[in-house]
C-alpha cells in the first residue's frame, strides 16, 4: 500500500497550470517534497478538476505543469507522482498542450495517470499522457457507493483485455465493500476481495493552516528572522531543522505575532 498526498484546486483560479517561471515552479515543488518527506508519504497526486480557470491574473501557461514536474522529480526522485487526469475547463483528460514544455513531456515524470470520471471507460487515456503506455494508465474509474455492479464487471474485464494497468476506486468508507470490489478483482486476478480486521471511521483533526507570506529575512551567518502576515485570531507553532535531517527543533509554541528570530544556526547550511 502506498499513501500519496492529492492536491486539488478550490475554484480560485489557481492550479498546476499557473506557473509562469521555472523559479516559481521550483519553489512550490520544494514545498511539496518537504511535506512528503516530513510526513513519510509515498508521493504526490495531482487533480486539477476544481482549479476554476480562468481568473484575472492567473493565466495558464502550457509549460507550467511540466516545469513543476521537472522540479518535483528532482526534489523527490524516489517518490511517486500520479495524475488524476481530469481538467476543470475542458473535461477529461487534460489537453496535451498543457502536458509539454518545449521538447519535454509531463509524462516523462509521471508514474501513473488515470481517468477520474466515475462509471465511464475513457479509451482516449491510451494516448492522453505521452509517453506513458497502457500499463501505467487507467481508463476505468469506479465510485464504490454509486457505480453499479454491471458497469464494474464490464469495465474491469475490458481493462484487462485492453492492457490497462490501473483502475480507480473512489469513496471507500467504513463499511464492508468487499462484495462490490470482488466484482472487479475476480475479473482482474481470479480472486475475491475479503475484509479482515477492524474498520475505522474518519474523524476531523485540528485545523492548522500555514501562515501567509512566510519568509526568512536578515540572514546573517548564524542568525535569521522568520516573518509572515500575522493574524490576531491565530497562534503559531514554529519549528525548524537542518534540511538533511528529520528531527524538528521547536522555536515557539502558541506564539502570537508576525515574526521570530532564530539563533545559533550553522552558517552556509540549508534549513527547513
Amino acid at each position: 500500500m502506498k499513501v500519496l498526498l492529492s492536491l486539488i484546486g478550490n475554484y480560485q483560479g489557481a492550479g498546476i497550470l499557473n506557473f509562469q517561471t521555472q523559479e516559481a515552479a521550483k519553489d512550490f515543488a520544494l514545498q511539496l517534497a518537504n511535506t512528503v518527506y516530513t510526513y513519510g508519504l509515498d508521493g504526490i497526486d495531482f487533480d486539477d478538476e476544481y482549479a476554476g480557470y480562468p481568473k484575472t491574473g492567473n493565466i495558464k501557461n502550457p509549460a507550467s505543469f511540466t516545469m513543476l514536474l521537472q522540479e518535483l522529480k528532482a526534489a523527490m526522485p524516489d517518490k511517486l507522482i500520479t495524475l488524476y487526469d481530469y481538467s476543470d475547463a475542458f473535461g477529461a483528460p487534460i489537453p496535451t498542450i498543457y502536458l509539454t514544455s518545449g521538447a519535454d513531456r509531463a509524462g516523462n515524470y509521471i508514474n501513473y495517470a488515470y481517468n477520474g470520471l466515475y462509471g465511464t471507460y475513457m479509451t482516449q487515456m491510451s494516448t492522453a499522457v505521452p509517453p506513458l503506455t497502457k500499463s501505467k494508465l487507467g481508463a476505468a474509474a469506479f465510485n464504490v457507493q454509486s457505480t453499479c455492479t454491471a458497469t464494474i464487471n464490464t469495465q474491469s474485464t475490458r481493462t484487462k483485455t485492453d492492457g490497462y494497468g490501473v483502475i480507480v476506486w473512489y469513496d471507500l468508507r467504513q463499511g464492508d465493500a468487499s462484495a462490490k470490489i470482488s466484482t472487479s478483482t475476480n475479473n482482474l486476478y481470479g480472486e475475491a476481495t475479503t475484509l479482515s480486521g477492524q474498520t475505522y471511521a474518519w474523524t476531523s483533526g485540528v485545523t492548522c493552516e500555514p501562515p501567509i507570506g512566510l519568509d526568512a529575512i536578515n540572514l546573517a551567518g548564524t542568525f535569521a528572522t522568520l516573518s509572515w502576515t500575522g493574524d490576531s485570531t491565530k497562534t503559531y507553532n514554529i519549528d525548524y531543522k537542518l534540511a538533511n535531517l528529520s528531527n524538528w527543533i521547536s522555536a515557539a509554541t502558541n506564539y502570537s505575532g508576525s515574526g521570530l528570530s532564530i539563533n545559533n544556526l550553522t552558517a552556509n547550511t540549508e534549513y527547513d
